[in-house]
Formats: C-alpha cells, structure tokens, sequence
C-alpha cells in the first residue's frame, strides 16, 4: 500500500500591538508520503478464523516554513520535514462468516503491539515571535504502543445490517481511541 498526499493550510491572525492592523493570510503548504506491508495467513480452528500478522509503515511528513515578517509581534515557524517507520506485530479472530447481509452475525477482534520511531511522535518545531526565539515541542509519548480493536455486525433485513466497532491504541504518554456505530442498506 502507498498513498502520496498535498495540503494547504491559510493562516492569518491579527497583530496584539495594533501597529499593522493584522497579518495577511498566508498559505502553508507540505506534503506526506506513505508507504505500508504487511503479511498475514489466517487459519481456522473449530468456527473461528484465527489471523496472526505483521506490518512495516514508513511515513514522510513535511511542511513548509511560515514568515509573517520582521514586525514587533511577528510569528515566524521554521520548515519541519520529519519521517518515522512503525513495526506492528498482532493477531485477530473473528467469525468464519464475513458477508453482513448473507450471515446473522459477524465479529472480529484484534490485539497487536508495536513502535515507533520517535521523528513524527515527539516533532520540535523552531519559532521566533517578536524577535525571541523558541521551540515548541510535543508532550513526550513513548515508542512501543499497544493496539485494541472490537467489530461486529448484526443482519435485521434481507438488505441492511446495523454495525459497531471500538478501536484503541494506549502507549506512555499518550492513549488515542474511536469508535463507529451505523446502519447501512444495500439496493
């Protein structure tokens, strides 16, 4: 898997002194790439399939420096370019059954651990305002994580099927989790 992406970010804000009246809006532009493998075999046991895997992500992220020029308040943000690469190791089971609108019930829950490379996950970006210079740096997390997940689906129609998943990634410093809950038809 590889995905290439661009963005555009417009800032602008008003100027505390009042001298200038505000800086102008300024586009920020940057780039991430990224690129993912991974293996995996599933194997059945009694009405379970059984799913170890392993994946390897390398991430480039980057983004262009931000100049509001040599003003009494003004903000100046260096060019930050950072790349990292991310190892999991997990396994999942689910039901044999996979289709939503052919079975009763499907579900599938995983469990995985893995790190990071600190580059993306504790970024410092180097700032100037108003003539000082700075660094403003992440809160620190740590590299070696741990991920949950849990998914399901239940069949109500011949042509729809409600659904429902929790997702968790805790490591020190920092714990990230999501959730979806919806109902979906087919025509």
């Amino acid at each position: 898997m590889a995905s290439v992406g661009l963005s555009s970010t417009n800032l602008s804000r008003n100027d505390p002194t009042g001298y200038t009246g505000g800086f102008s809006s300024k586009a920020v532009l940057g780039n991430d790439a990224l690129v993912s493998v991974g293996l995996s075999r599933a194997f059945e046991y009694n009405d379970v399939r059984i799913t170890p895997y392993a994946r390897l992500s390398y991430q480039y992220v980057g983004q262009n420096s931000y100049d509001e020029g040599s003003g009494a308040a003004a903000l100046n943000i260096a060019r930050f370019s950072g790349s990292a690469v991310r190892g999991v190791i997990g396994v999942a089971a689910g039901s044999l059954n996979k289709d939503p609108l052919k079975d009763e019930y499907t579900y599938r829950a995983s469990i995985a651990v893995g790190a990071d490379t600190s580059a993306l996950s504790n970024p410092t970006l180097n700032t100037t305002l108003g003539g000082y210079s700075s660094s403003v740096t992440t809160a620190s997390a740590g590299s070696a994580f741990v991920q949950v997940g849990l998914y399901g689906t239940v069949k109500i129609a011949d042509n729809a099927y409600a659904y429902a998943g929790v997702s968790g990634e805790a490591r020190s410093g920092q714990t990230l989790y999501g959730g979806s809950v919806g109902l979906r038809l087919a025509f």
